[in-house]
């Protein structure tokens, strides 16, 4: 069993995670349409009446500009109200084994088999544990046990569970 006491929140290691293969571009689809529309009001605002053109084309890039600052002002709201949470503050301390992770502190704890995720990958800062192909439990390697080898006894538990056909075989 490797256990990592005292997890705690630490920006970096929470940003967003990246969706997994062709999934990545598809969920980026919607936001080329948007960012490629100013383009095409361009081509339609050259083709039709000065007046019209102008008004048509500031019409889009003004919608533009406020879906922007809107989605950014959602983002910070959401990371906001996540910090008020009585659970942020909470160091985490994760549990990885044969069975599969937990992560519990004093208010929750999630267990989630080996069957039930899609995937582990490493980054340059932390391990994620891809649940859904979209979003992933994140543990940050600054609160690995250098000395005690943590990194190659994850990676050792992960090529194994692998080896044995478990990692994101599905639960049903």
């Amino acid at each position: 069993m490797i256990e990592v006491k005292g997890v705690v929140p630490v920006p970096a290691g929470f940003r967003p995670v990246r969706a997994l293969g062709p999934l990545r571009w598809l969920i980026k689809l919607p936001d080329l349409v948007v960012l490629g529309l100013p383009l095409v009001m361009v081509a339609v605002a050259v083709r039709v009446a000065d007046g019209v053109g102008f008004l048509l084309f500031m019409t889009v890039l003004i919608g533009i500009v406020v879906w922007i600052v809107a989605n950014s002002i959602v983002r910070r709201v959401a990371a906001g109200q996540w910090r008020k949470s009585p659970t942020w503050p909470l160091a985490n301390d994760w549990h990885l084994d044969d069975g599969g992770v937990t992560i519990t502190d004093g208010a929750f704890k999630l267990t989630m088999k080996w069957e039930a995720i899609i995937a582990v990958r490493e980054e340059r800062d932390r391990f994620l544990f891809h649940g859904t192909p979209v979003s992933a439990n994140a543990l940050p390697i600054q609160f690995l046990d250098a000395g005690r080898n943590q990194i190659g006894d994850i990676r050792a538990l992960v090529a194994k569970v692998t080896a044995e056909g478990r990692l994101g075989r599905g639960v049903d």
